[in-house]
C-alpha cells in the first residue's frame, strides 16, 4: 500500500480511544472496507491519494467516530476509566521521583 494510505490508517488509528483488542478489531473493520475501496478504485493501476481516501471515508476523525458507534457504551467508558488510572498513576509516580529527587539535592 501507498504511504498515503498508511499515513491515513495511522492517523486513523490514533483517533480510536479504545483498548488495543477493540482497536485491533476496528482496525480490521476498516482494512475490509478499505480493500472493498482499492478493489472498485482499480488499484495497483492507481492508488488513490488523500483527497480520495477523505472522499470515500471521510477525514480519519470522522471515520474513527463511525467505527467507534458499534462499540457499547460500557466498554468505552471502561477504556476512559482505564486510561484515567493509568494517567493518575503516571501522574503520581513522576511526583514521588520528583520528591525523591528533591530531597536527594537538598540533603545530599
Amino acid at each position: 500500500m501507498t504511504a498515503t494510505i498508511e499515513q491515513y490508517k495511522r492517523r486513523l488509528k490514533r483517533h480510536l480511544r479504545c483498548d488495543s483488542l477493540t482497536k485491533q478489531r476496528l482496525m480490521s473493520r476498516f482494512e475490509g472496507m478499505l480493500n472493498v475501496y482499492l478493489g472498485d478504485f482499480g488499484w495497483p493501476a492507481s492508488w488513490p491519494g488523500k483527497q480520495d481516501l477523505e472522499n470515500a471515508f471521510g477525514t480519519p476523525e470522522q471515520m474513527a467516530e463511525v467505527l467507534m458507534e458499534e462499540i457499547p457504551a460500557d466498554v468505552i467508558a471502561r477504556c476512559r476509566r482505564k486510561r484515567r488510572i493509568f494517567q493518575i498513576t503516571i501522574v503520581v509516580i513522576s511526583l514521588a521521583l520528583l520528591v525523591y529527587i528533591a530531597y536527594l539535592l537538598r540533603f545530599r
